[in-house]
């Protein structure tokens, strides 16, 4: 997908938000900024001519993910030019106070620093990056963690567009991503082709996850929990708003966790992924409400 595509695919998403329900207009107005800025990050870092990750086979047959234990370095520089682009946005999305603002900017502009904080990440999850907060004087230290995936997703989002061929022929039955190892933070239900059965059609075609982090998506199965796999129906239900069906929940009473999910069958024109989660927010309340946890924390999830 060529930057201008994806950039009226984003704009669109925005203004699809906007445009069906007014109370979504502060959170375009907030976030979408930084979705703009992320593509054109992505752009540049394209250009740059990344190094492909090797993929390798065996790993993945053990449920290892293409980017687990890899040396970050090849990528450090286009990561920090990546944090550079993004930073102001992230400064002014998170109103940050100037003087955390600054010690957020030294941070990650200090060469290497953006990788080797991606890489704890990436190791242990966002909450690896509080105690580097902390140590940084950045407040609140939510701030590090969401700086950094902001900052590194269109350097991943390029290296997961690199390997995505080689990982269209390798099946990875597993809930987490097969490139970065992050959790999806929504499924999509993609329109039904005809090699499809019947019952695939009639329900909306094959399922993906898509990755919260680099974006990768990846084919799943539609009866199964993305966080703990169980599969019995009993414990496991959709959740929606009337009207809405296509707009959902899936719900896992057996590890109280939840996904989003929408079928694109049911979209004039394919919405952007990340974009289209700031307009479910309505879903997110639905499901805390209920005492169900999302599988992947996003700053517009944890709103609620």
């Amino acid at each position: 997908m060529t930057m201008t595509t994806a950039l009226a695919r984003i704009e669109s998403t925005v203004e699809g938000i906007r445009t069906r329900d007014a109370a979504y207009h502060p959170l375009t107005e907030r976030f979408g900024p930084l979705f703009i800025m992320g593509e054109r990050a992505r752009e540049a870092a394209r250009n740059q001519g990344l190094l492909v990750p090797d993929v390798d086979e065996a790993r993945l047959a053990d449920g290892v993910p293409v980017l687990t234990g890899l040396d970050l370095t090849p990528w450090g520089e286009a990561l920090t030019k990546s944090a550079g682009l993004l930073l102001p946005v992230i400064v002014k999305t998170l109103a940050l106070a100037p003087d955390h603002a600054e010690r957020l900017r030294e941070l990650l502009l200090a060469p290497g620093k953006t990788a080797e904080l991606l890489r704890s990440r990436l190791d242990g999850g966002p909450d690896r990056l509080v105690d580097p907060a902390i140590s940084a004087g950045i407040t609140p230290t939510a701030a590090l963690p969401f700086a950094v995936d902001a900052a590194s997703g269109p350097v991943l989002g390029c290296l997961a567009e690199s390997v995505g061929g080689k990982l269209a022929g390798i099946t990875w039955e597993r809930g987490h991503c097969p490139v970065c190892g992050s959790a999806p933070s929504i499924a999509q239900l993609a329109p039904p082709d005809s090699g499809q059965s019947e019952y695939l059609v009639g329900g909306g075609g094959k399922k993906f996850l898509h990755c919260s982090l680099c974006g990768h998506d990846w084919h799943f199965s539609r009866t199964a929990c993305a966080a703990c796999g169980n599969a019995d129906d009993k414990t496991r239900e959709l959740l929606f708003v009337d009207g809405a069906r296509h707009e959902r929940i899936e719900a896992c009473r057996a590890c109280g966790s939840y996904l989003l999910c929408v079928d694109l069958r049911d979209y004039a024109e394919r919405p952007d992924p990340d974009v289209l989660q700031l307009g479910l927010i309505h879903l997110d309340i639905l499901a805390r409400k209920q005492a169900l946890n999302p599988l992947a924390n996003t700053l517009w999830n944890t709103l609620t």
